[in-house]
């Protein structure tokens, strides 16, 4: 069983030794801040971003304003004193190869500029489990194999809390009978019924039965309460 350290009481297997000085120790200290001031520094420098405002290195610019037309030259200077802080910035686009000297600077809205990094990091986000949406399908003369299978599939996906759609078709000119239905309907849910958070009755549309269920995430459950468990063992042991 493992053993927990506590943080406040001296451990054999501490770097820190009984001798070290004050002295010595905010000395440790204070080199590891710095480290991680210039990891931090470099860090966010290594982000990359166009230049802006101040950063700029260059006396005159060709100045584009905020609807995106073209004013010709302007001093730096002069721009930035102009400009409104608060709501813009002047931001460097390109530099002209035959005159680069002189940049290319336009205005750009903070509030804009804002909301396209916000939406593009929605767009980068990972989706949530239940926003997977997983989709079988089987004909009404499926084999027991492959209904073994399909059901098995779905099992699957809503362990992990998928959202999914089992739908079974007509194939040719074969069309189901009330009792086959009924069947069908049984074996579905007694098979995905206590994998289900959430389900719709099934639905008969042109020959077509569907069943929609939102899953329990059993697997995502197991591992938390797994983690759980092995706090509590470390903490107790």
């Amino acid at each position: 069983m493992m053993q927990a350290i506590h943080p406040f009481k001296p451990h054999s297997r501490c770097f820190l030794s009984r001798s070290l000085t004050y002295s010595s120790l905010s000395c440790i200290i204070h080199a590891k801040q710095r480290t991680l001031s210039t990891s931090t520094a470099l860090f966010v420098h290594s982000i990359p971003r166009n230049l802006r405002d101040e950063e700029i290195n260059a006396r005159q610019i060709r100045f584009v304003n905020a609807e995106g037309r073209m004013e010709g030259v302007r001093g730096l200077s002069e721009v930035l004193k102009s400009m409104d802080r608060d709501k813009y910035w002047l931001v460097e686009v390109s530099r002209d190869p035959d005159n680069p000297t002189i940049p290319i600077c336009k205005l750009v809205d903070k509030k804009l500029e804002y909301e396209k990094i916000k939406a593009q990091k929605l767009k980068n986000k990972p989706r949530s489990a239940a926003n997977v949406h997983k989709e079988l399908v089987m004909t009404w003369n499926v084999s027991d194999h492959d209904f073994k299978r399909k059901l098995e599939q779905a099992q699957e996906f809503l362990d992990k809390g998928n959202r999914v759609k089992l739908s079974i078709r007509p194939k040719g000119r074969f069309r189901s009978e009330v009792d086959t239905e009924k069947k069908m309907k049984k074996l579905v849910m007694d098979a995905l019924f206590d994998c289900c958070k959430e389900y719709k009755d099934p639905v008969m549309h042109q020959g077509t039965l569907t069943f929609e269920m939102l899953g329990k995430g059993l697997i995502i459950h197991k591992k938390h309460e797994n983690e759980k468990s092995d706090e509590t063992e470390e903490s107790t042991g």
